[in-house]
């Protein structure tokens, strides 16, 4: 996973993230930040990507999805 700092406003503090777990909660986060840097240009990712944000290293893809 990368270490950079993602800012966001202050409202997204009254979304309740009660359910996510870390790894989705580092993978939300990541994704607002590529979207905030695209605008409104749609984005893709390669599985690696995701493997990489959600810092994944076990070799089955299905298990990954289940996150």
């Amino acid at each position: 996973m990368s270490n950079e700092i993602v800012k966001y406003n202050n409202i997204m503090n009254e979304v309740s993230f009660r359910k996510f777990n870390p790894v989705e909660f580092d993978l939300f986060f990541s994704l607002c930040s590529k979207m905030k840097l695209k605008g409104s240009e749609p984005i893709t990712l390669t599985f690696d990507e995701v493997k990489k944000l959600t810092n994944y290293s076990s070799r089955d893809k299905v298990r990954l999805f289940m996150i």
